[in-house]
């Protein structure tokens, strides 16, 4: 209690900064930028699903279906480079609660003369669900998405694979002070938020993984390792999150990678476990079975 009181605390001081830091979109109503020299572009809603905008000097039109927002909350835009490739692009920014804004980019095609969506591989994995408080870090070819949850917030950074395609690059989770304590006994404390980062390849898999005191970007080193050794006589290892009665078990002494945590605060891990006989095991297991180890279901195996 104490900790989640001064966590409390120090983590809305951190939040209000962020967003007193933050960078505002540019615009609100119609708009005006350009992506390119030479080329000007005008936006301006034309119905509740549909955005116009005219390019000029030649007057060509597009139309962009995009969904209004909420009139309590309201639009905005925004004409930046999210896509590091020299030219500008267009993003429609909605307020989401008091703090959150999400966003929704179309990217500059220079030869088309067109705005094209900008889509997002991984973002099932993600823990703000959504493209949410863009911040670009240019120089890392980065761009990072922030959401805040009760008082503390949350990254997730994104790159781009093959010129062209955003996929999830990291993404960072709090733990719950019980599973920080034992998988991250070097890094946990009674007056931070541990936060759990894990980081991908192109393809989605976690190539990565990092503890690591509350901060909201850190780019984890492609060797970094978060290991524990299980603590009980039998675990249940489960093949997704579903609950359903597991089929095998780990037992006491068994060295497992953690791959990934559940975005509640730990109460499914997910794990690496390599097994003598049957090669790379991944599979879920509950904290909760941390503290209340039943015995393997009839039937059951390493």
């Amino acid at each position: 209690m104490q900790r989640l009181i001064y966590c409390g605390i120090v983590c809305l001081g951190t939040a209000l900064t962020m967003v007193s830091a933050l960078a505002l979109p540019a615009a609100r109503g119609d708009y005006t930028f350009s992506p390119e020299p030479g080329v000007t572009v005008k936006v301006k809603r034309s119905d509740d699903s549909h955005l116009t905008v005219r390019f000029l000097p030649d007057g060509a039109t597009q139309q962009i279906p995009e969904p209004a927002a909420d009139p309590s909350n309201g639009e905005s835009f925004d004409g930046k480079d999210y896509s590091f490739d020299g030219y500008k692009d267009l993003a429609i920014v909605n307020a989401v609660g008091m703090v959150n804004e999400e966003y929704s980019i179309w990217l500059y095609h220079k030869d088309k003369k067109r705005f094209e969506k900008l889509n997002i591989s991984g973002q099932q994995l993600s823990t703000c669900g959504a493209l949410m408080g863009v911040e670009l870090r240019s120089k890392e070819h980065v761009l990072l998405s922030k959401c805040r949850s009760g008082p503390t917030w949350y990254t997730d950074a994104y790159r781009y694979a093959d010129g062209h395609r955003l996929y999830l690059y990291g993404t960072t989770s709090g733990l719950v002070d019980t599973l920080a304590s034992k998988l991250c006994p070097g890094i946990a404390s009674d007056d931070s938020l541990t936060m759990f980062g894990v980081r991908f390849d192109a393809n989605g898999r976690p190539v990565a993984q990092a503890c690591e005191p509350y901060q909201n970007w850190r780019d984890i080193d492609a060797d970094s390792r978060v290991r524990f050794k299980v603590p009980i006589a039998r675990l249940a290892l489960y093949d997704s999150r579903d609950g359903k009665p597991a089929r095998r078990y780990l037992v006491r002494g068994d060295t497992v990678d953690v791959l990934g945590v559940s975005s509640d605060g730990g109460s499914w891990i997910q794990i690496r476990f390599q097994n003598p006989h049957r090669g790379t095991i991944i599979g879920w297991i509950r904290l909760e079975d941390f503290e209340r180890p039943d015995e393997a279901p009839a039937g059951s195996q390493r």
